[in-house]
């Protein structure tokens, strides 16, 4: 049995990271029997797998117990303790999150930021240490994964001298796409039809848009590591007809679907620049609430190209936007930044545009492209349909399954004294870690809260 535990909630309101636990999950369960754990379930369907929201640590202990592989993004101070129970572990490291606090808390108290960042180190050296295996999402990730395995003190020899690439450990695991009721292209019959549904719908909540509007959508949060403001300054840039008919709508307007990921700031920030250019509730649009996943398919439906656009950092170097696979599914080219490995993709194969980071003239020179004829578009979004199939979750994870097999087969056994061992050191390597991150920087009271478990 194999249990794939999700760091965030599984619901309506679901971020990336649950949505890769689920898929993931999905796509297991084709082979083994698989459960999810969530903090939470909100009413996304999980008809493929088992859910268990656990209420106790004991409740995942015992689903633990009775698992050959445990596939999970992080480890807090319960799950530390709780996952020496775990046959073997798998630790799905496609984010990262240290390059996001160092984005997030940019300009903030110095202490706060490395507590944080003591706090990440921490989690990341025990999951190197403790997992059987580690799974990244791009090359670039795989690098530094590589870089920081070297430093974390685990042994290598034994590792090496089976894999000189060390890919026994490091597994490519990608982030995927399920294309059941994918939508159409923008040119077909079956595309006008589902477009026409899904621009009603957005009609039916901004007015500003009509049907025969060119919507760019950015379909996801306003995080800190992100740089919408510099498509508010492309589109301050447009004259005449374009000027009135692209309309820029952000979903992220409303409540993050994480709140422990503050996007208040920079949704604030956001429209008070849409407000000086003069473009507030005209042109840039702001859904009110965050839209429930459902809902996700007529939004998609009724835009024409995704958006989204950062700036360059070290994160954009390491990260993967979801929200592209979205327009993937949903057969939408993509409009965004240079320099992400998708969207660069995608405008090498015709699906779409990009600019450099922080180019307001690029970007309002690509939206002058796309708003020139309907048929630009509608062959961009064909050959958004053409590569799609290399995206789908399924092939993402055709590359853990043998790795998984193998995992599964060993389990029978029982760990190795060897394994036994490095979980321990793990364990109380991280103690160290922790206890001296907060030693350093403060947080005693967090962390006697989780100790005790009221939290």
């Amino acid at each position: 049995m194999i249990t794939v535990i999700s760091p965030v909630q599984v619901g309506r309101h679901v971020a990336g990271p649950a949505l890769r636990a689920a898929n993931l999950a999905a796509m297991l369960a084709r082979h083994w029997p698989t459960t999810l754990a969530a903090p939470a379930d909100r009413g996304l369907p999980v008809a493929a797998f088992s859910l268990l929201v656990p209420h106790r640590t004991g409740d995942l202990r015992r689903l633990l117990q009775e698992s050959d592989a445990v596939i999970t993004q992080g480890a807090g101070f319960a799950l530390v303790a709780t996952l020496r129970w775990a046959r073997t572990v798998v630790a799905d490291l496609y984010d990262p999150h240290a390059l996001e606090v160092l984005e997030r808390e940019r300009g903030g108290p110095r202490r706060v930021t490395e507590r944080h960042l003591g706090h990440l180190r921490a989690t990341q050296r025990f999951l190197l240490r403790r997992a059987a295996h580690v799974l990244y999402a791009t090359e670039p990730q795989r690098d530094l994964l590589l870089g920081a395995l070297l430093a974390c003190g685990r042994p290598l020899h034994g590792l090496y001298a089976t894999s000189r690439k060390l890919s026994n450990v490091l597994v490519n695991v990608p982030y995927g796409i399920n294309l059941e009721g994918a939508l159409e292209p923008l040119g077909s019959a079956a595309g006008v039809a589902q477009r026409a549904v899904g621009r009603e719908y957005l009609m039916a909540r901004h007015p500003q848009i009509g049907m025969d509007s060119i919507v760019l959508l950015w379909g996801g949060g306003l995080w800190p590591w992100l740089d919408p403001g510099i498509l508010v300054s492309a589109m301050a840039r447009l004259e005449g007809s374009a000027c009135q008919r692209v309309k820029l709508l952000f979903l992220g307007g409303g409540a993050a679907a994480n709140p422990d990921i503050p996007a208040a700031r920079a949704r604030e920030e956001l429209l008070a620049q849409a407000r000086r250019v003069g473009l507030l509730d005209t042109s840039i649009l702001f859904a009110s609430e965050w839209i429930p996943y459902e809902e996700h398919r007529l939004v998609l439906a009724g835009a024409d190209v995704g958006v989204s656009t950062h700036a360059a950092t070290l994160e954009c170097r390491f990260s993967i936007r979801a929200r592209y696979l979205d327009c993937l599914w949903a057969a939408r080219p993509i409009l965004g930044s240079a320099g992400d490995p998708i969207a660069d993709y995608l405008a090498a194969e015709g699906a779409g545009w990009t600019a450099p980071p922080g180019d307001a003239a690029g970007l309002a020179a690509r939206i002058l492209q796309i708003s020139a004829t309907a048929a630009s578009r509608e062959a961009a979004s064909a050959k958004v349909a053409a590569v799609r199939e290399l995206f789908t979750w399924e092939r993402a994870v055709a590359p853990l399954l043998p790795v998984l097999e193998q995992t599964i087969s060993r389990s029978a056994t029982g760990a190795t004294l060897a394994e036994r061992a490095r979980g321990l050191h793990a364990r109380a390597a991280w103690a160290v870690a922790e206890l001296a991150n907060v030693a350093r920087h403060g947080g005693w009271a967090s962390v006697l809260a989780n100790v005790a478990g009221r939290r």
